[in-house]
């Protein structure tokens, strides 16, 4: 039988992998890979032969074997002890394909100091990246020579710790049981640390709760699997008769005793969550109330401007006009009526504008039309005070014209 290429080279990958995490220190450990084959039912196994490390193998130290027996499908050299543990995993767990075992420094030191038995929690990711509980096997009880007991303990885990040997992870892929090997080793190392600064500072690590771990288990398939969208969010209403934010605490805690694991995302009272949801509209708001006020002083100045210079181009008339005896009032009024004429193109032009347009802010708007009369009357009138107070500056400039000298221009 002919190995296929893509799953050699993926056997290799992970080969240097583990070597290069330091897993690898003698001809101990192995890697073995489920492939689905017409003739076999329960697949074939890829693994690498006996007397040779993981750190030295190449792709001609592959031997593929049958999975309910030992027989060799291709390579002539036979597997380590080791490999009938994995071969009983592959036929009892049809959902993993694939094991990794080592022989992890850390994790001999830590059981085999006698101070404890098992790993415990410190973080959140390890029962979520496991997806179930660790199985211990006592030191005395060798599932590698005799696999009649694995039936009874297999389904229920994806790490398997041999006290004083190695560990074993399983994965639906190889990828899944090298980040399981790599979290379970990380939180043998935190225990470890965490347990010699405790007895340094005189205090206590602070383990997950047998409770938040259950939780973690239950809730670990869904997120493996990526299904995070299948979860909900769930709003509650409390009422109460005290300050709300007093009580967040005491909700928090009633949460926990429920399910450790059900995050509260935030708690806020009725006026919180309506200036939350207002935020955007009120910046919104504010920039057009900004912007509108901007556009109406440019037009005051474009305004002022434009009548100081008819103003100005009209001084000789406006000087013949004093000289023959109008009052300083009529060239005011003069000029005024002239700026109202502009003023009331420009309300006109603006008003049909506004209303056109207004279909594009109806959404921002809260209690009142984009048309409504009285809001574009008030405009309006706004508008029309503004533009005459920049049209009066220019009026009572031409008010105050010499006649001797304006007649003398040009």
């Amino acid at each position: 039988m002919a190995p296929d290429p893509v799953v050699q080279n993926t056997f290799l990958k992970y080969a240097r992998l583990l070597a290069a995490r330091g897993y690898v220190h003698n001809t101990l450990g192995n890697i073995v890979m489920r492939a689905p084959h017409p003739d076999y039912p329960h697949g074939i196994a890829y693994t690498k032969h006996a007397e040779l490390s993981l750190e030295e193998m190449e792709a001609e130290n592959i031997v593929i074997t049958d999975i309910p027996t030992s027989r060799l499908l291709h390579g002539s050299r036979t597997t380590s002890i080791g490999h009938n543990l994995s071969r009983e995993i592959l036929r009892l767990r049809p959902d993993i394909q694939a094991t990794i075992h080592v022989h992890d420094d850390s994790l001999i030191a830590f059981l085999g100091s006698g101070a404890f038995r098992e790993v415990k929690m410190l973080s959140l990711d390890l029962p979520f990246v496991l997806g179930k509980p660790i199985h211990y096997v006592p030191a005395h009880v060798d599932v590698e020579a005799d696999v009649s007991g694995v039936k009874d303990f297999i389904q229920g885990t994806n790490a398997v710790v041999l006290v004083g040997h190695g560990v074993t992870t399983l994965g639906r892929s190889l990828s899944e049981a090298y980040h399981r090997l790599n979290s379970l080793t990380a939180e043998v190392r935190r225990n470890i640390a965490a347990e010699l600064l405790a007895a340094r500072t005189g205090s206590q690590p602070h383990y997950r709760s047998q409770a938040e771990i259950d939780a973690m288990y239950r809730h670990a398939d869904a997120i493996n699997r990526g299904q995070q969208s299948r979860l909900r969010v769930m709003l509650v209403a409390i009422k109460t008769t005290v300050p709300p934010l007093t009580i967040a605490d005491d909700v928090r805690k009633e949460i926990r005793a429920i399910d450790p694991l059900l995050p509260v995302l935030r708690i806020n009272t009725p006026d919180d969550q309506l200036e939350g949801l207002l935020a955007q509209d009120r910046i919104v708001a504010s920039l057009s109330t900004a912007l509108g006020a901007t556009a109406m002083v440019l037009a005051s100045l474009g305004l002022f401007g434009l009548l100081s210079y008819r103003v100005a181009r009209r001084t000789n008339e406006i000087g013949v006009r004093l000289a023959f005896g109008a009052t300083r009032g009529e060239v005011i009024a003069l000029v005024l009526r002239e700026s109202g004429r502009l003023i009331a193109v420009g309300l006109v032009v603006g008003v049909a504008a506004a209303v056109m347009l207004a279909r594009f802010v109806s959404a921002r708007l809260f209690g009142v039309s984009a048309t409504d009369p009285w809001t574009i009357a008030g405009a309006m009138l706004l508008l029309a005070i503004v533009a005459c107070i920049a049209a009066l500056i220019p009026a009572r400039q031409a008010a105050t014209v010499d006649p001797s000298v304006a007649l003398r221009c040009d």
